[in-house]
């Protein structure tokens, strides 16, 4: 019995420095991320304010912080795995929890600054025109800030305007510009809505029309 609990043990052990290996290699690519996401703000975007750099330079160092624990974690590994996968266990805990504070804190300020960027630069498209994909993938960025937002603002409303946009594509596959552009189908919703609604059924048709 000793010999087999010794193998179960071993088995364990194995298995939780593979994980925690795995949890490492995940957190220095949050890290990398992060380290350039801060890099583009301080170069590019002036009027990011304070308090976001901030909460970015803040969560580089919890994830690298986080990534100290896991390497010493694995570098103290000892006969106690048990122990050691809650350990783990709460390792992963933890990153979650940074990732979703860093959402709520960080996220509606990106957007509201990605769409002054979009006001400011005066930038304008029309769904499928005769001028290429170019406008098409401006129009899709476009509408992608517009669905991120009411993912944020308003998540209940996030299942109505799938299912309207994909019942929409079932009828029509082939919505012309006009319709798209002037048409009655959209006036019942909030301007929010719709948006998010041509977003989708953009997606849909962009993806599936070589099909």
């Amino acid at each position: 019995m000793a010999k087999i609990g010794g193998v179960v043990m071993e088995k364990i052990g194995e298995a939780s420095q593979w994980i925690a290996s795995k949890i490492k290699d995940f957190l220095q690519y949050l890290s990398n991320k992060a380290t350039e996401l801060l890099n583009v703000a301080r170069r590019f975007f002036d009027n990011f304010s304070e308090e976001f750099k901030e909460a970015l330079v803040k969560s580089k160092c919890v994830i690298d912080d986080t990534i100290a624990k896991a390497t010493e974690l694995m570098s103290k590994w000892t006969d106690a795995a048990c122990n050691s996968i809650v350990q783990l266990k709460n390792l992963v805990a933890s990153m979650l929890k940074l990732m979703l504070d860093l959402l709520h804190s960080g996220l509606k300020r990106f957007l509201s600054l990605m769409q002054e960027l979009v006001r400011k630069t005066k930038t304008k498209c029309v769904l499928f025109t005769a001028s290429g994909e170019l406008r098409d993938l401006i129009c899709l960025a476009k509408g992608l800030l517009e669905l991120l937002n009411m993912l944020v603002m308003k998540p209940s409303d996030l299942a109505y305007v799938v299912y309207e946009a994909v019942e929409l594509y079932i009828k029509n596959p082939q919505m012309t510009p006009a319709e798209m552009k002037y048409g009655n189908i959209f006036k019942t919703f909030p301007e929010d809505q719709r948006k998010a609604i041509v977003f989708l059924y953009t997606s849909i048709k962009f993806v599936l029309s070589p099909f």
